[in-house]
């Protein structure tokens, strides 16, 4: 039986991405080090600003402040078995996330994939 290597399952995985029009960012662009850095260091798993401008781009009719909140509670862990909090995410990005907009008591469903699930009222 034949494996691949990790750079193989890498690169194929690349490919495919590319083929979905996700684009390619290079270590020596974004890295801590890097031309035009994105985080502040390696442990830094999530790039911030492009996760904020997603939540933006796929809920443009909400407030700025209920898209902050989606943002928090999405990156800020619950659990401390890892496996537990990839179901948690798991959940938030299949089924979207519930929000109160506290000014006017508005419910809002923050969805982070795009176009499977309408914006809706939270039930």
């Amino acid at each position: 039986m034949a494996f691949l290597s990790e750079a193989e399952v890498e690169q194929t995985l690349l490919a495919q991405l590319e083929a979905l029009g996700y684009g390619l960012a290079r270590e020596e662009e974004i890295g801590p080090d890097g031309r035009q850095p994105e985080r502040d260091s390696y442990a830094d798993v999530v790039l911030h600003k492009r996760f904020e401008a997603a939540v933006a781009r796929l809920n443009p009719g909400l407030p700025e402040e209920v898209r902050a909140d989606a943002v928090r509670q999405v990156l800020q862990s619950q659990f401390p078995a890892l496996l537990e909090e990839n179901r948690r995410l798991c959940r938030l990005v299949t089924g979207g996330l519930c929000l109160e907009e506290a000014a006017t008591a508005k419910d809002f469903l923050v969805v982070q994939t795009a176009g499977k699930h309408p914006v809706q009222r939270c039930q």
